[in-house]
């Protein structure tokens, strides 16, 4: 997007308000909401912090294309969690335990001996996190198969993970511009950015 645009006209922490035929109107942290003219099309990215967004936009501007929004894509729920590790941890290694990952986390270079902290993601299979099953799970990896006598959690976040069914663009009219919700950028940077590249290439 750099590329094509130039840092300048990049907005960040700013949210959509509304979409004509004049262009997109957003709204910054600051200030009054700002019209940014648009000549052709709006690309909408679609993130999990997007889909409430782009889900408004259809219901007001195309609701019988809702179907295949809900279609393009599965939601996995999972629980991520910090742990400080008692032992140093090898920077190298991926663990996989009965559908458990885990692996080491830090920034830069692993210092002697590795990093001490982990990360450990957890499946949720039913629609409530923090569950029963989830601090079994926990206590089984950590007890029975590290072998710690307690343990230190600096957190826990949800992740939604999505696995794309679909990856072709949803297009529709909002008030007479034409919009397309390009699907398929949440996952690997890789992918991602190959999604981006052709919204772009194709504009």
């Amino acid at each position: 997007v750099s590329e094509k645009l130039g840092r300048k006209h990049i907005l960040t922490a700013t949210r959509v308000v509304d979409i004509s035929k004049k262009g997109v109107t957003v709204q910054g942290s600051h200030g009054p909401p700002a019209l940014i003219e648009v000549d052709q099309a709006v690309l909408q990215f679609w993130t999990p912090k997007m889909e409430r967004t782009l889900r408004q936009s259809l219901l007001k501007h195309a609701p019988a294309t809702l179907p295949v929004f809900d279609e393009a894509v599965t939601r996995q729920l999972w629980e991520e969690w910090d742990l400080l590790s008692r032992d140093p941890v090898n920077p190298y290694v991926v663990a996989n335990l009965e559908g458990i990952r885990l692996w080491s986390f830090g920034e830069g270079p692993p210092p002697p001996g590795g990093y001490s902290r982990i990360k450990v993601m957890r499946r949720e299979r039913s629609t409530t996190l923090l569950g029963d099953q989830s601090f079994q799970e926990l206590f089984k990896l950590v007890f029975g198969f590290m072998g710690w006598e307690r343990f230190t959690v600096r957190s826990m976040s949800p992740r939604v993970i999505y696995r794309w069914k679909s990856t072709t663009p949803i297009e529709y009219d909002a008030d007479g511009m034409t919009t397309k919700i390009i699907q398929g950028c949440d996952g690997p940077l890789h992918w991602i950015a190959s999604q981006v590249r052709k919204a772009i290439d194709g504009v």
